[in-house]
């Protein structure tokens, strides 16, 4: 698992947090669907911005400084004062904004569980001669 996984994991949690967007709105409210799409927009930009952080902070050979000092400029009071905003502007509940900040999570959680799961599965076929 490398930095492919986590793009794929930008995309799979954008394009469930579109679905949830609509059922949301069509069978809650529309106040409780932008909150959760906000959130989930907020938890790939925060995912985005650690992972650009500690790839710079981990990168072998000389390191750029510069890039770094962007990177956690705009993280934690940028980002961070958008949240804030974002929760106290009160247009949505803040549940609906964690619950789209943890589908974030929740994705990548569910990936990993269905990777192990395939693996083992193929394991196990293979151990018993089944494929």
């Amino acid at each position: 698992m490398g930095l492919e996984f986590i793009k794929r994991t930008y995309r799979t949690t954008l394009i469930v947090a579109i679905l949830v967007f609509f059922y949301t709105w069509g069978y809650y409210s529309f106040s409780s669907a932008v909150g959760i799409l906000t959130g989930t927009v907020w938890g790939c930009l925060n995912l985005f911005f650690v992972t650009s952080l500690v790839t710079s902070f981990i990168k072998t050979g000389e390191k750029d400084y510069t890039k770094i000092w962007i990177l956690l400029l705009v993280k934690f009071p940028i980002l961070y004062g958008l949240g804030f905003l974002a929760l106290k502007i009160d247009y949505f509940n803040p549940l609906s904004f964690l619950l789209g900040f943890t589908l974030v999570l929740a994705v990548i959680v569910l990936k990993v569980l269905g990777k192990y799961l395939i693996e083992s599965v193929l394991k196990q076929n293979l151990k018993e001669k089944k494929l």
